[in-house]
């Protein structure tokens, strides 16, 4: 049986980091969290390379449970920082690739686990996110992870690193032979989960946009890969970045979700539905 091992790498992540570990820690092997600023992404996080708000704290609550292994670590870009992870892994275990405002049923990490365990062929899997808007209750439809997924489960090997894609900034793919090879999504077995079987639930955008700019504005609009896929003609400030999450937020048309439950961990949250349902 492979361990299955759940993968952070965070910077200001305070609001949801604590109910995401919750949401996790009971289902998984192991949980290995990297925190910290990429280089690039200092000057935007008023020159610190470790969180500016409550994370470390919420880590350190955490560290009294075998299972969490906690690294500060500041690399050169998104990359080689969650290559810091990897470090942790052993070739065939499931690794599980969590931001640190992403939560999880325990139905959906049941079925992830278990696909893996019973196709020892399977080495990826995309899953689905439902991005939550204004509140528990709503959802953003036009986030891209809602109608795509995103490929956040492998089963991993020692020579993969991350690497941004040859055609373009993607930086969530694992590579083999340290990026001279082919991605690993290319020709490996993989499969994409349906809604109804397993979901990532994202609380990204719950977050205050001067806390969500200073965390996201370098590869959103300050990444020369973005801005060329944006048409952004020059870098934008994380003030700048402000403006354009609260005019997405204008445009945004939250809808009544997935027909389920939140995970235990948020029924007492003041955002929530009454004890966790949706009607």
């Amino acid at each position: 049986m492979s361990n299955f091992v759940a993968c952070y790498s965070v910077l200001n992540e305070g609001d949801f980091l604590g109910y995401s570990l919750e949401s996790v820690l009971p289902w998984v092997d192991k949980v290995i969290i990297v925190e910290g600023a990429y280089k690039n992404h200092v000057p935007s996080n008023r020159g610190k390379t470790t969180s500016i708000d409550n994370t470390v704290e919420v880590i350190k609550g955490f560290l009294d449970n075998p299972k969490v292994t906690y690294v500060h670590a500041s690399m050169q870009n998104q990359n080689r920082q969650r290559d810091q992870y990897l470090k942790y892994l052993e070739t065939g275990d499931i690794m599980l690739m969590v931001d640190g405002d992403e939560l999880y049923c325990e139905r959906d990490l049941s079925f992830i686990r278990n696909k893996f365990n019973n196709d020892q062929g399977l080495t990826w899997m995309k899953i689905k996110h439902v991005a939550f808007s204004k509140d528990f209750r709503h959802h953003w439809a036009g986030y891209p992870y809602y109608k795509s997924g995103r490929i956040s489960a492998y089963r991993y090997d020692a020579d993969w690193k991350y690497y941004a894609r040859k055609n373009g900034y993607d930086a969530i793919h694992l590579w083999e032979n340290n990026g001279r090879g082919n991605g690993v999504t290319h020709h490996k077995k993989g499969y994409s989960a349906k809604l109804g079987e397993c979901c990532t639930l994202h609380a990204k955008f719950l977050k205050p946009n001067d806390l969500l700019a200073i965390k996201d504005s370098y590869y959103y609009v300050n990444d020369p890969h973005a801005m060329k896929a944006m048409n952004l003609k020059r870098k934008y400030t994380a003030q700048e970045a402000v403006r354009m999450l609260a005019a997405r937020d204008q445009r945004s048309k939250p809808a009544l979700i997935y027909n389920g439950r939140l995970p235990k961990c948020l029924i007492d949250h003041p955002l929530a539905p009454p004890n966790g349902n949706y009607e």
